[in-house]
């Protein structure tokens, strides 16, 4: 995305770079967001809940994940909601513990199955793409994860059970002054719909764009 940014000629000559921040704590993060420290956001719902006014004062939401559902993926036949079923699995999950789709839901189906994750056979990644290539290359038996048409359509034979629903996907959120200027504002929607061609992530092909952001950005 940096790349793609420090390309557009709209937006080379207002930065003398452009980079990118991840893993900011909670603290730091509102801290930063009121002293407008950062020209572009990725937030999770509840992180831009808790950022506070300073959030809806300066920044306006360009982009968004709309509703998606998980499901527990198998190769070989449907997956069961059951502990004896997942314990004589090998199942994949997502390192990161914010992650809904890949961590939240299927922990919280562990507790209402009253499994303690030391029963199962865990197994982390890092990215989802990296879950996927798991479950390809059988070494694991399960993995959790959303399921978009992309997946459907490169893994046919899998067999999906859905066991939860995520409201809300990550938004993305622009500084005022640069939204209000049009052709930067669609140099930055130009890269981030370029990043479904660049990125190995399929996040990036389903993300959609609100209407006032794409707004004159097909004029010349």
């Amino acid at each position: 995305l940096c790349m793609k940014l420090g390309q557009s000629t709209e937006l080379g000559g207002r930065y003398r770079s452009i980079r990118a921040e991840w893993s900011i704590s909670h603290e730091v993060l509102s801290r930063q967001i009121f002293e407008r420290r950062f020209a572009l956001l990725q937030l999770r719902p509840e992180a831009a809940q808790e950022t506070g006014g300073s959030l809806s004062e300066d920044y306006r939401r360009i982009s968004y994940y709309r509703p998606y559902k998980v499901f527990l993926i198998a190769r070989e036949a449907a997956p069961t909601l059951s502990g004896e079923y997942l314990k004589a699995q090998k199942i994949g999950l997502l390192k990161n513990t914010k992650s809904r789709s890949g961590y939240r839901v299927p922990t919280q189906v562990f507790r209402d199955l009253s499994l303690d994750p030391q029963q199962l056979n865990l197994n982390y990644y890092t990215k989802p793409k990296e879950l996927h290539d798991a479950l390809e290359r059988e070494d694991v038996d399960v993995i959790s994860s959303y399921w978009s048409p992309h997946q459907e359509t490169k893994f046919p034979n899998w067999h999906p059970l859905e066991i939860g629903g995520v409201e809300e996907g990550l938004n993305w959120f622009l500084a005022k002054d640069i939204f209000a200027d049009r052709r930067q504002r669609c140099a930055v929607i130009n890269a981030l719909e370029n990043l479904e061609n660049v990125s190995v992530d399929p996040y990036f092909k389903d993300l959609s764009f609100t209407p006032d952001a794409k707004k004159d950005c097909n004029e010349s």
